[in-house]
């Protein structure tokens, strides 16, 4: 991200991995099936209630010496299985 400021220049990529992007993004556009579900920085955008709401997993976001350390339980909890059951 220094570089990438550093030449004022603007990457967009793709991840399907959530617990990468604190690593690499700055700012995050959130997309659930065609629909922009968020847009703005990591920390307004990837929210434990968001995450939750639209990928049924459990998010966290741990802050450690002023770092996003960001971890995500896959379990299926009772929640998320509500919606898959019969």
């Amino acid at each position: 991200l220094s570089l990438v400021a550093e030449l004022g220049i603007t990457v967009v990529m793709i991840v399907h991995d959530l617990v990468m992007i604190p690593e690499f993004a700055s700012h995050v556009a959130l997309i659930n099936a065609t629909r922009l579900a968020g847009f703005g920085s990591v920390s307004e955008v990837l929210t434990p209630d968001r995450v939750q709401e639209i990928f049924g997993v459990t998010y966290l976001h741990l802050a450690h010496q002023g770092r996003l350390i960001p971890a995500l339980d896959i379990r299926k909890n009772e929640t998320s299985m509500k919606g898959n059951n019969p």
